[in-house]
């Protein structure tokens, strides 16, 4: 009811209808959905791993600046383990 009263609405649903038949067209769409799909991925795995180097980043200048591990665990949301293992590394 809502298609018949928007032209534009309608358009887009005879679109549909007539690409939802056609096999070459589906794999097409299909195609790009995964590679937009793979290319979000890519994006958030990239965008994850440049905040963990950012934060190992500060937790290295903190215990340069003479923090000790539970206040750079604290400041930077590491666990003290894996401060101490960062300033095990600065040795």
């Amino acid at each position: 009811m809502v298609a018949k009263n928007n032209p534009t609405i309608d358009r887009a649903h005879g679109e549909l209808k007539r690409l939802s038949q056609d096999e070459d067209a589906q794999e097409a769409y299909e195609k790009r959905f995964r590679e937009i799909v793979d290319h979000n991925s890519r994006l958030y795995g990239a965008e994850m791993k440049g905040r963990k180097e950012g934060i190992l980043d500060t937790a290295i200048n903190f215990l340069k600046m003479g923090l000790s591990v539970e206040q750079v665990a604290q400041g930077t949301k590491l666990s003290i383990e894996r401060v101490q293992e960062v300033k095990d590394s600065l040795k």
